[in-house]
C-alpha cells in the first residue's frame, strides 16, 4: 500500500465517500472533513449548536479511533455555511482543548457547504509530537486560539492578522495593511525558531483582488526570484480588512521548488515546494501541458479534471515523492454538481478506497472559465 494509510470511524461518512475521514503518511496525518452527524442515528442535526458539538465530538473521536491524541492536532479550520455558526465553534473547542496554553493552530472560513452540511471540521497533525504554543506580543487572538503551534519541526499558524503590534488594531490603508501582514508573518516564523524560508505553503485571504498587484510585490520581497519561495494560493474573502495570512511551515534546511512542464501561473510563484520530508502545491489547474496555452485551463469540467488530477502527478514526482505519499488534496469547484465528472478522474487515480487521500471540497476560490482547481500536500 505505501506510505499512506487510512482510518475511517463507522457513521461518520456516507457510505462510498470519495476520500477516507483519516489518513496517515510520513510523520504527519489529516483529516477530510468531519460533519456534525449523530454518530447513532446518522443524522445532522438542524441546530447549529448541536451540530458543531457534535463535529468536535467526531473530531475526537475519529483521531483517537486512529490511535492519536488530540494533543497531536496542530491545525483545526472550521468550515461554516453560515458566518451564523460563527457563535457556536467555542463551546465545542474549549471542551476539546480547555488548556489556554495546549490548543492548536486555528482558522475559519465560510463558504457555501455542500447541501447536508452546515459545518465542516478539518485537522491536520503530526504523528508522535506535542504542542509548544507560539504568540507575538500584540499579536494575540481576541478568540481562544494561540498565533499558533510548533510541533517537531513542523509549524502551524492561525489567521495572521495586519495588526499594529503595539496597539494590536489593524494599520490603515491596503498597502500599510499588506505590509504589516507580511511583517507579522516573518515575526511569527520567528518566534517559532525558524525564518520566513521554513514557510512551506501560505494561504491569503485578500478582500477585492485589487489588492493582488502590491501583494505580489510584497510576496517577492520575502521571496524573490531565483531562491526558494513559498506555495502559495490566493482567495478573494469578504472581510473587514483587506488581507489575512496563513502559514504552515517545517524547519528544517532542505528546501526546493518544483514545476509542472508546460503549466505555469500568472503570478511568479512557485507551483510547488518542498522542505525536508513536507511538500506543498500552489493551485494546480486543468492546463493541457502539450498545447501552447500554459496557463489556462481547458475548457469544461470533465478535461480540467481529467488533466487537473494527472498535473497533480506529474508535480507530485517532480519533487521525489509518489502519489501514495499524498496526504491531503484540497479541491476547490465552482459547482457542486461537477463531483460527479471529478470523482470519476479520483477513482481512477485512486482506486482503491483503501488508499486515498483526504480530501476537502469547497464551492470557493475558482474563477472565470475553471470548474475545479487541485492543490495537495504530501509527507514523508
Amino acid at each position: 500500500m505505501g506510505n499512506r494509510t487510512i482510518y475511517n470511524l463507522p457513521g461518520l461518512s456516507p457510505d462510498g465517500a470519495a476520500s477516507p475521514d483519516l489518513v496517515k503518511t510520513g510523520d504527519m496525518f489529516f483529516t477530510s472533513g468531519v460533519r456534525g452527524v449523530d454518530l447513532k442515528t446518522g443524522d445532522i442535526p438542524d441546530d447549529p449548536a448541536e451540530q458543531f458539538l457534535n463535529a468536535w465530538h467526531n473530531l475526537a473521536a475519529l483521531v483517537e479511533g486512529a490511535g492519536l491524541s488530540t494533543d497531536n492536532i496542530g491545525l483545526v479550520t472550521n468550515f461554516i455555511d453560515s458566518q451564523d455558526y460563527r457563535a457556536h465553534i467555542n463551546t465545542g473547542w474549549l471542551e476539546l482543548f480547555p488548556n489556554a496554553d495546549n490548543r492548536p493552530a486555528r482558522k475559519t472560513t465560510s463558504y457555501p457547504i455542500a447541501p447536508g452540511a452546515g459545518v465542516e471540521l478539518q485537522a491536520f497533525g503530526v504523528v508522535n509530537q506535542t504542542r509548544k504554543r507560539i504568540e507575538v506580543p500584540g499579536l494575540t487572538h481576541r478568540d481562544p486560539l494561540p498565533n499558533g503551534v510548533r510541533m517537531g519541526n513542523y509549524v502551524f499558524s492561525s489567521v495572521i492578522v495586519p495588526w499594529d503590534l503595539s496597539t494590536s488594531e489593524p494599520v490603515i490603508g491596503e498597502d500599510a495593511q499588506t505590509d504589516q501582514a507580511f511583517d507579522n508573518m516573518r515575526l511569527f516564523m520567528e518566534a517559532a525558531g525558524g525564518t520566513i524560508d521554513d514557510v512551506v505553503l501560505q494561504w491569503v485571504y485578500l478582500n477585492d483582488f485589487a489588492y493582488q498587484p502590491y501583494m505580489v510585490d510584497i510576496y517577492l520581497e520575502a521571496w524573490p526570484i531565483g531562491q526558494y519561495q513559498a506555495a502559495r494560493k490566493t482567495f478573494r474573502y469578504p472581510m473587514g480588512g483587506q488581507i489575512q495570512i496563513q502559514v504552515i511551515g517545517n524547519i528544517d534546511p532542505a528546501r526546493s521548488n518544483h514545476e509542472i512542464e508546460g503549466h505555469d501561473h500568472h503570478d511568479p510563484i512557485p507551483m510547488s515546494a518542498r522542505i525536508g520530508g513536507l511538500y506543498a502545491s500552489s493551485g494546480v489547474s486543468g492546463v493541457d501541458p502539450a498545447s501552447a496555452d500554459n496557463v489556462e485551463a481547458v475548457e469544461g469540467v470533465v478535461g480540467q479534471s481529467h488533466f487537473g488530477i494527472r498535473n497533480i502527478k506529474t508535480l507530485v514526482e517532480a519533487g521525489g515523492m509518489t502519489m501514495d505519499d499524498v496526504g491531503h488534496m484540497t479541491l476547490l469547484v465552482q459547482d457542486y454538481a461537477d463531483l460527479a465528472v471529478i470523482d470519476k478522474e479520483w477513482a481512477e487515480m485512486f482506486p482503491d478506497p483503501n488508499n486515498r487521500p483526504a480530501r476537502q471540497v469547497m464551492k470557493m476560490g475558482v474563477q472565470r472559465k475553471a470548474r475545479v482547481q487541485f492543490h495537495m500536500i504530501a509527507a514523508v
